[in-house]
């Protein structure tokens, strides 16, 4: 079974000015995978937080990347989608020498940090340079 990311969780809002993202994350918190997670006590996946981060980063840049590095990954707390069913999303991006993306990112919910990451993105077609 594939599992849609866009079933798991919608974009409720997006910002992009400079080099800087902010978002707002709805969690679907009656998707099944939410059921096989902990049942009783469903957490947001590690997986799945890895991804919201690349699906901002391909919706500012129009492209579909590819996670080249994870350099830097803290969770801090779990992501419960019943107690937290919306979190806040930050990334701040950095152009590399080598056509890549650094991005430094955490998602939190008021003053409660979840997880923060550091990591490269690279394009996955070359006919498009990143914008900035």
């Amino acid at each position: 079974m594939t599992i849609s990311p866009s079933e798991i969780y919608t974009i409720g809002s997006f910002k992009s000015e400079n080099d800087c993202i902010e978002a707002t994350i709805i969690f679907n918190e009656t998707h099944p995978i939410f059921s096989g997670h902990f049942p009783g006590n469903p957490i947001v996946p590690g997986v799945v937080q890895v991804q919201i981060i690349k699906d901002l980063m391909e919706k500012k840049f129009e492209q579909n990347l590819i996670l080249s590095q994870a350099k830097n990954i803290k969770f801090l707390s779990i992501i419960s989608p019943v107690t937290h069913p919306q979190v806040e999303v930050s990334l701040r991006i950095q152009y590399l020498e080598d056509n890549s993306i650094q991005v430094h990112a955490n998602i939190r919910s008021g003053e409660n940090t979840f997880m923060k990451f550091s990591g490269i993105y690279v394009k996955s077609n070359e006919s498009k340079s990143f914008a900035h």
